[in-house]
């Protein structure tokens, strides 16, 4: 394993946006130079939704190269889930850690960065947050907070989002200082301070899925089994395509990769993780205008998680039904739900990447918009109404409005020629439009 291919795409991201000056190595090293100490109490981790939250939590500190340092008990394992593998949550959280960029380890040493759950005890650590969070809302804070309640996973999985974003934001600091690197503008590696995230509450209930099909086994697409194999009662069957193979530089962000999938099918390490409530047929092929010919409609639900932009446009032509499509780019991620004769994922994305190179990315980016996207299918699937898109900032999630609403009217000039974008024209489509766009998932 090769940390610097794995964290090549974190790397590419932190140049572009944050540290320009500096090389791909200089960041690669300062990146595994940082220490966290995640740390919690008996009672936070107690029930499937701590365990979980802590398992995410790793997974997002871990995937920007951090050398994460674990002070949790070693209580039973409270739920069967793919991240969870062991004798123990600890043992299974350390075995988790291993599999992106360096081991973790329980040492006691100093680190420079401690994340606290519940009332256990920092140990030594330069700047301590303390991360609280219930059923569908999270904090963290400079002072002690309540640690993790509740039953099911979605304010765990913001916690892990956001505990990412500021151990991420903590090493570039210490990084920029050690070379005396400038920072751009564009994004701030103060502190966030108290940061709060919530989501509406969905019934608690177990959920059919049905039968959904799933366009990309990427990052997004990970991110969103793991939210919906963390639901309890989450059952369904599901049929993924893909024709790409798995990289080490996938496992900077991918939720259920791990380094013994590496130079196989995307598809097929997704599969791997169905259960005989959760079923994953895998299509190793991309899905194409030829392939869309010879399956005809797709199914009832659709998620979309794909990079490739013309590809969420035959997508809307396809889908018969409900979509929902999970984008990033950069530090910005964008979920949208789709329904017959409204705006269509064209109508939202559309134009075109063209000449698109290597993509940059980082973990909690890519995991926050596959969180969301499970959100959207857990909704849907108990009958809530699709709303409007949810445009997130996962870099300031300290920010007055990390989550934010945004618009989605209809296009005249929609590249998939929906039935909203041909009713706006008079009935004429424009299916041929294309430029430049902003909106990239993998």
């Amino acid at each position: 394993m090769n940390p610097a291919e794995v964290l090549s795409r974190t790397a590419l991201l932190i140049r572009m946006d944050i540290l320009p000056s500096l090389g791909a190595r200089e960041i690669v090293e300062g990146l595994m130079a940082m220490r966290v100490r995640i740390v919690a109490d008996e009672a936070s981790v107690a029930n499937a939704a701590g365990q979980i939250t802590l398992a995410a939590t790793v997974m997002a500190i871990a995937q920007t190269g951090a050398a994460v340092r674990l002070d949790v008990p070693a209580s039973a394992l409270a739920l069967e889930h793919p991240v969870l593998q062991g004798e123990d949550l600890r043992s299974a959280l350390l075995a988790l850690a291993g599999e992106f960029v360096q081991p973790a380890s329980t040492s006691r040493e100093e680190v420079d960065l401690a994340f606290v759950f519940g009332q256990a005890h920092p140990g030594p650590a330069t700047e301590v947050i303390h991360v609280q969070a219930n059923d569908w809302s999270t904090d963290l804070r400079g002072s002690p907070a309540g640690g993790l309640t509740g039953k099911r996973p979605f304010g765990g999985l913001l916690a892990a989002c956001a505990a990412g974003a500021e151990s991420l934001r903590f090493a570039l600091r210490l990084l920029a200082e050690s070379l005396g690197a400038k920072p751009s503008g564009e994004h701030r590696l103060q502190a966030s301070g108290d940061i709060h995230l919530e989501l509406k509450p969905l019934p608690s209930g177990g959920v059919d899925l049905g039968e959904v099909d799933v366009i990309s086994a990427g990052a997004i697409t990970n991110a969103a089994l793991f939210a919906l194999m963390a639901w309890p009662g989450c059952s369904g069957r599901l049929r993924i395509f893909d024709d790409d193979i798995a990289e080490e530089s996938n496992l900077n962000r991918y939720a259920l990769l791990r380094r013994e999938h590496l130079d196989g099918a995307k598809v097929d390490a997704l599969a791997g993780n169905a259960t005989a409530d959760f079923q994953i047929k895998a299509v190793p092929e991309r899905y194409s205008k030829q392939l869309a010919s010879e399956l005809g409609p797709l199914r009832a639900r659709v998620l979309i998680g794909v990079d490739d932009i013309p590809s969420r446009w035959l997508v809307a032509g396809h889908a018969p039904g409900w979509v929902c499509v999970g984008a990033t780019t950069h530090f910005e991620a964008l979920v949208s739900e789709h329904v017959q004769g409204g705006p269509c994922p064209g109508c939202l994305h559309p134009h075109d990447d063209e000449g698109v190179g290597e993509i940059p990315t980082v973990s909690f980016v890519s995991q926050l918009a596959g969180f969301l996207q499970a959100y959207r299918l857990l909704a849907n699937s108990q009958g809530i109404e699709p709303e409007l898109p949810t445009l997130a900032a996962p870099f300031n999630l300290g920010a007055a409005r990390p989550l934010m609403v945004i618009g989605m009217p209809a296009r005249a000039d929609c590249p998939a020629g929906c039935a909203a974008s041909r009713e706006l024209a008079g009935g004429v489509s424009s299916a041929g439009a294309q430029s430049a766009s902003s909106v990239t998932t993998r």
